[in-house]
């Protein structure tokens, strides 16, 4: 989703994560990846998870915004951090 705050777009990406685990689980950082047409990265971001931990089925939402997003974003991947990103 977009908006806009005087003239600026913002790129809005929501979603939920659900604990599907039958024990408490940490819940990681969430890394946002913009991807051009070619399916190439093009800007990254991660965030903080509201909640450090999620008891089995629980789920918790994020909402993430990015200001002037770049003109050639076609998509967003979403997906936790690893040890790869650090």
């Amino acid at each position: 989703m977009t908006e806009q705050h005087e003239g600026v777009p913002i790129l809005v990406v929501e979603g939920n994560v659900i604990n599907t685990a039958r024990r408490n689980e940490d819940v990681p950082r969430l890394k946002f990846i913009l991807r051009n047409a070619a399916q190439h990265e093009i800007y990254s971001w991660t965030a903080v998870p509201v909640r450090a931990s999620l008891s089995p089925g629980e789920g918790e939402g994020f909402r993430t915004r990015l200001a002037s997003p770049p003109a050639d974003a076609r998509d967003v991947v979403v997906r936790f951090v690893n040890r790869r990103d650090l």
